[in-house]
């Protein structure tokens, strides 16, 4: 019965904490335009309603991914490293790490369903084939970093940090800096294993960055509005 009630009470809380920041006030004015868009712009000929939320599907999910990609690689990544001492860096990243990685496959996912479902009744060729590999080959190195390789360099980061914290440096904003901790055997194996790991993720990053500049290309290349208006 205590643990019930402290349950109901967390989630209350929860909510409350939720409601009282402006993040729902904006996914309530984004779904009620497109709602009201649904309704009062009808679909082109020969597409049906279905078809089109799957369109609707494709490109919010594909849209988010790519930004999400572009601004964790490019933008917050750079700004926060060169701005704040690298310990607080860690621990931003540690929350940020995992949630980017689930994020992005769970979009990659719903791109590959809503893409699939919209060229259902069409014929596949070479391209479309490439590009639900390039799409899969996404999801699933994106998923693979969340699943195995997130928990463990999460672990070798804290364990580091740990040392480190001991040892009085991790102050340094935009460099690293490990002092006599060079000569510590055990602090260096985590160092190195720590880079390793890191290294691996950075290189299925940019595969994952890749597939999606690789589809983004096809998007442009396949996109009729604007040619269609002129």
């Amino acid at each position: 019965m205590n643990k019930e009630y402290t349950s109901n009470t967390n989630i209350h809380t929860w909510y409350n904490k939720v409601w009282s920041l402006t993040q729902p006030t904006h996914a309530a004015v984004f779904m009620s335009v497109v709602f009201v868009s649904y309704w009062l712009f009808p679909s082109e000929a020969g597409v049906n309603h279905r078809n089109n939320i799957y369109r609707l599907l494709y490109i919010c999910s594909f849209a988010t991914h790519f930004g999400a990609q572009m601004w964790m690689t490019f933008v917050a990544g750079l700004l926060l490293f060169f701005s704040i001492p690298r310990h607080t860096f860690a621990l931003v990243q540690s929350i940020l790490f995992p949630t980017y990685y689930i994020f992005g496959s769970l979009l990659g996912m719903v791109t590959f369903v809503s893409y699939t479902e919209i060229l259902r009744t069409k014929s596949w060729d070479l391209d479309i084939l490439l590009q639900v590999c390039s799409i899969l080959l996404c999801f699933f190195l994106e998923f693979f970093i969340w699943l195995y390789l997130a928990p463990g360099l999460l672990k070798l980061m804290k364990v580091k940090v740990k040392i480190e914290q001991a040892a009085g440096i991790g102050t340094e904003v935009g460099k690293e800096h490990l002092g006599d901790l060079t000569q510590c055997p055990h602090f260096m194996a985590v160092h190195k294993a720590f880079r390793r790991v890191h290294m691996i993720v950075g290189i299925l990053n940019i595969v994952c960055v890749a597939c999606t500049a690789f589809h983004l290309y096809h998007l442009s290349a396949h996109i009729c509005v604007l040619s269609d208006a002129t």
